[in-house]
């Protein structure tokens, strides 16, 4: 895997991490548990 991959797959899981925050809060728990399957 490049760098630059890799740094885009974190940007967009720092994304996705603030939009699952913003969306729904109360399930954080939630979201933290499905996020390994999405970026393992």
């Amino acid at each position: 895997m490049s760098l630059l991959t890799f740094m885009k797959m974190s940007k967009t899981k720092k994304y996705f991490e603030k939009l699952s925050r913003c969306a729904k809060p109360h399930q954080k728990k939630k979201a933290a548990k499905k996020q390994p399957s999405i970026f393992p």
